[in-house]
């Protein structure tokens, strides 16, 4: 779960949509493709799936006046009783 603070947002002028924008371009899961090389063809999968509550934490959000404001600099990640871990 993300708790957002809405007063760490507001002093960086941010908004719960940067947050969920930034969140689901980390979040990446892509359908398998194969590619041929030489007499080989390989199964490709991308998961950029962060393995960590964390990790999430560490997403960057934006620029605020030259500096990088992450996940965890205006909201608190957490697991909820209601969330299934991340694999």
């Amino acid at each position: 779960m993300v708790d957002l603070d809405q007063q760490a947002l507001a002093s960086r002028g941010l908004s719960p949509s940067d947050v969920a924008s930034a969140i689901s371009q980390q979040n990446v899961i892509l359908p398998p493709s194969e590619t041929s090389r030489s007499h080989q063809r390989l199964s490709l999968a991308v998961n950029n799936s962060p393995d960590a509550i964390a990790t999430i934490g560490e997403f960057p959000v934006k620029d605020v006046a030259g500096k990088s404001c992450s996940c965890r600099d205006i909201a608190h990640v957490t697991m909820d009783s209601n969330t299934r871990p991340i694999r």
